[in-house]
């Protein structure tokens, strides 16, 4: 009975061994659900991150010298290339690439640059290809450069030069003239006050040079007859038309008249610079002398006596 009694035991323990194991196997849970009666998740995860600030003020390295001279082009722009370097001793990185600017001035008038290809130099300084587009009427004379960049803390970086580059002068104007041959209705000998009937000649200033329009004038010969002459200084010009008596014929008013033959004389009109550059010259014969019924011109003498106007 006892053998009997101690079989029976072992076999009542293990299987209740076993069934303590399943409970466990089929419910993990089970401790927790003792624990945490509620079902509730009672931890978690959670990543951690620390952000440091830079300390550094970025620096402009380049450009830290005057360039070269430029010199306009005419009626046209031209590029005044140079190459900005941003070091900042807390990494490349930290640079903010879109807040480079670069600008040149003189008195109001600024031209900002376009900065393109930011290249690592090495882990603290960043290169960058800046080009400006300067007009062929800007001003002559010194532009300064003003550069700056900021970082991710905001701090902000500069350089200033002064007369960084030099613009040079360009006395420049349109050619040909319109019109390139000057007309008058047939004239009458004692006549006054004539106009020309197809003027004004248009003069368009295609550099940055405020300067006086020159007109050199010569006498007009007989076409027929040679020999006969209608003088250059009886011609006037003018910078304005109309009134009763026409203003490019009112003499020492609003009118000069032409000097002798091949005497240059400065008109009183500027072509001033600028986006549209233009002076406008009309023309009178101020009293037709008496002289034989023919054509007069300047081609009976060739090329070297056609009217010139000048601008410089």
């Amino acid at each position: 009975m006892c053998f009997m009694k101690r079989g029976i035991s072992v076999k009542l323990f293990s299987l209740s061994l076993i069934i303590l194991l399943s409970i466990c196997f089929v419910s993990a849970g089970f401790l927790d659900n003792i624990f945490n009666p509620s079902g509730k998740a009672s931890s978690d995860t959670q990543d951690v991150s620390v952000s440091v600030a830079g300390t550094h003020i970025p620096s402009i390295d380049e450009p830290s010298a005057s360039i070269a001279a430029v010199t306009p082009s005419e009626n046209n722009t031209v590029a005044v290339d140079f190459t900005v370097v941003v070091t900042d001793l807390d990494g490349v990185a930290n640079i903010v690439d879109s807040t480079l600017l670069a600008q040149v001035s003189r008195g109001a008038t600024m031209r900002t640059a376009t900065c393109i290809n930011p290249t690592d130099i090495d882990a603290d300084s960043r290169s960058y290809d800046c080009s400006i587009d300067m007009n062929y009427y800007d001003e002559a004379g010194n532009w300064d450069l003003y550069v700056e960049v900021e970082d991710q803390e905001t701090k902000v970086g500069s350089v200033n030069l002064l007369a960084y580059f030099t613009y040079n002068l360009l006395a420049a104007m349109e050619v040909p003239l319109s019109p390139s041959n000057l007309i008058w209705d047939t004239l009458t000998p004692g006549a006054i006050n004539q106009n020309s009937t197809n003027d004004p000649t248009v003069v368009t200033n295609m550099g940055n040079y405020a300067g006086t329009i020159t007109l050199t004038a010569y006498d007009l010969e007989g076409e027929t007859t040679a020999g006969e002459f209608i003088p250059a200084s009886d011609f006037s010009v003018g910078s304005t038309t109309g009134g009763a008596t026409p203003a490019e014929c009112d003499v020492g008013v609003t009118a000069v008249a032409l000097g002798g033959d091949g005497n240059p004389v400065d008109t009183l009109i500027n072509a001033n610079p600028g986006p549209v550059g233009v002076a406008n010259i009309y023309y009178c014969i101020t009293s037709v002398p008496f002289v034989s019924s023919q054509v007069y011109s300047t081609s009976t003498r060739g090329p070297a006596y056609a009217w010139v106007v000048s601008y410089g």
